[in-house]
């Protein structure tokens, strides 16, 4: 086909190992590297297959230098061997760039055909501006010179965040000259360029969006700074503490928070009366199960629940069942308990609740299907974060606002289990050549001062909440019925306290370990199968826990040889 996009082949060693000290140096067959030594050099001594391989042979010592696909390797450690990612260090500039196609075989009747028709589709796309926002989607936007005015942030693609994006002629009047460029893409995939571009060094983003999760790796790592807010009328004592607590490594404040969250139970008021059912105000998740039977009403166009499906959506939720059920993620010495009857019982019920109360094709659906679903009053309850409160509750954007009721997420045996936060923050890279832009960009969209605009522009219902006490005040309690009681959800929130007394981790998810992501990942996959009907529970937990063998003996966990 037409070249898609273009990826780059270069060097990847560890840090600190001299270039000229590489001897020991392998090339990545599935690479398609067709560069020669120069002179002087010692040849390559080793070729392999795949890329995975390699990486391998590198961390074990065998190797000083692989040439490979930077996208390829970057994928691959992400994936399977993240306790990697902070100690390698990519070569600058690439050896070769090459061009991305699509392929198709000779031997197949139907080929030229499709690949004309692909590449007509390809070339309309280019020549619109559909094909760049579709890369930038998802984190793989072609490489553009920036310049000295131009400030560059990676946002998830949510309401907050949009609001904010609509406002940057504001942060650009006070600061002449200062062009805010917004990447914005879904949060999963963000997250995910976030790491390939500390990896690679592509100084992609100024200031990039995170939460507490990723905070402690980033600022442990070197890849962002920590921060100072300057001048008084910034009020740091204003953040609520857990929040700020939350944005703090080793004493230190290494992001600002623009918008926090936690999870609850919004459910239809009118349902529940027509059908005589009343909602405690901490339900169990036994009667959340009783409820959708009673309310599922599919012929109508009424689900009995709706929750996140999708692979790299589901999994921040499917941890607080997980953890209210009692069940672990590992045992004190890191073991992996996903085969544990309390794991299987959780992961039981979240199958039954959306294979048989839920929407159709559930396996696709986002924390923003199901919120335009609810808002469309085709849920009858829907379990999600406190953020789209301002979406369900404003009459421009939802149908169904005067009749909504919420309460705690649900429990089973564990009330702190149910328990969960996140933050969206902002924090300055530290590789970045405009810190003080940075950190100025930081201080407003973070402000006071900035949340009595989005109010006067778009109404107090608008506001980012969760960060600040004074955006509780009056006028936001009377636009926000729900403000209070998030608030104390968040402010209660112990992230410290264990939700079981036998874990080596003090939250819902050991989300601070390195390795973390892979795991999820390759447990979210396994979920899906589940749920898609390719696959039992019980074979998908013994899959995803030997997996996570894998990753955690590759990082050092163990001195066993994994298992299965």
């Amino acid at each position: 086909s037409s070249p898609i996009f273009t990826s780059e082949i270069t060097t990847i060693k560890f840090k600190g190992m001299p270039l000229e000290k590489a001897r020991r140096k392998a090339v990545a067959r599935d690479s398609f590297f067709k560069g020669v030594n120069a002179p002087g050099e010692s040849p390559m001594g080793v070729e392999a297959e795949r890329t995975s391989q390699l990486i391998d042979m590198l961390n074990l010592k065998r190797i000083d230098l692989v040439i490979a696909d930077s996208l390829v390797a970057t994928d691959i450690l992400i994936r399977g061997r993240p306790h990697m990612l902070s100690e390698l260090e990519f070569g600058k500039p690439p050896l070769e760039r090459r061009a991305i196609h699509l392929a198709f075989s000779r031997k197949w009747k139907p080929a030229k055909a499709l690949l004309q028709k692909f590449d007509q589709t390809l070339n309309q796309l280019k020549a619109s501006r559909d094909y760049d926002a579709m890369l930038a989607r998802y984190g793989f936007e072609e490489p553009k010179a920036q310049r000295p005015s131009e400030l560059h942030i990676g946002i998830p693609d949510n309401r907050d965040m949009r609001i904010l994006e609509s406002l940057r002629s504001e942060f650009e009047k006070n600061n002449l000259g200062t062009k805010l460029i917004f990447h914005r893409m879904p949060e999963t995939f963000l997250r995910r360029r976030n790491l390939i571009s500390f990896v690679l060094d592509d100084r992609h983003f100024d200031v990039v969006s995170l939460g507490p999760p990723e905070l402690s790796k980033y600022a442990k790592s070197g890849w962002i700074q920590a921060v100072r807010p300057m001048g008084s009328e910034y009020d740091v004592a204003d953040i609520l503490p857990r929040v700020k607590e939350s944005l703090t490594f080793q004493d230190q404040l290494f992001a600002m928070p623009f918008y926090s969250e936690t999870l609850m139970t919004y459910y239809r008021k009118d349902l529940f009366k027509k059908h005589s059912l009343w909602m405690p105000t901490s339900p169990t998740y036994a009667q959340i199960l009783s409820y959708a039977k009673k309310l599922h009403d599919p012929k109508n166009g009424v689900y009995g629940i709706c929750l996140r499906g999708k692979s790299s959506s589901k999994m921040v939720l499917i941890a607080t069942f997980i953890s209210t059920f009692g069940a672990r993620f590992f045992d004190q010495k890191w073991e992996p308990q996903f085969t544990d009857p309390e794991f299987k019982e959780a992961l039981s019920l979240y199958i039954e609740l959306t294979k048989n109360y839920g929407p159709p094709d559930v396996g696709a659906k986002t924390y923003s299907d199901n919120l335009k679903l609810f808002a469309q009053g085709h849920c009858a309850m829907w379990i999600d974060a406190t953020a789209a409160a301002s979406s369900v509750f404003d009459p421009v954007m939802s149908t169904v606002h005067d009749k909504i009721g919420f309460a705690e997420a649900p429990i089973k045996d564990k009330w702190e289990g149910s328990r969960w936060t996140n933050t969206w923050a902002f924090a300055v890279v530290s590789s970045s050549s405009k810190k003080a832009l940075a950190l100025k960009f930081l201080q407003w969209s973070t402000s006071k001062e900035y949340i009595n605009l989005v109010a006067q522009k778009k109404g107090w219902l608008s506001v980012p909440p969760g960060t600040r006490r004074s955006t509780y005040n009056q006028a936001y309690i009377k636009d926000a019925p729900f403000g209070l009681f998030v608030l104390e959800r968040i402010q209660s929130f112990k992230p410290s306290r264990p939700t079981i007394p036998t874990i080596p981790y003090r939250t819902a998810k050991p989300a601070n370990i390195p390795e973390w992501s892979a795991i999820i990942s390759n447990l979210d996959s396994r979920i899906s199968d589940v749920i898609l009907g390719k696959d039992t529970l019980d074979n998908a937990l013994g899959t995803a826990q030997r997996e996570t063998w894998q990753v955690l003996y590759q990082a050092g966990y163990y001195r066993e040889v994994p298992r299965g």
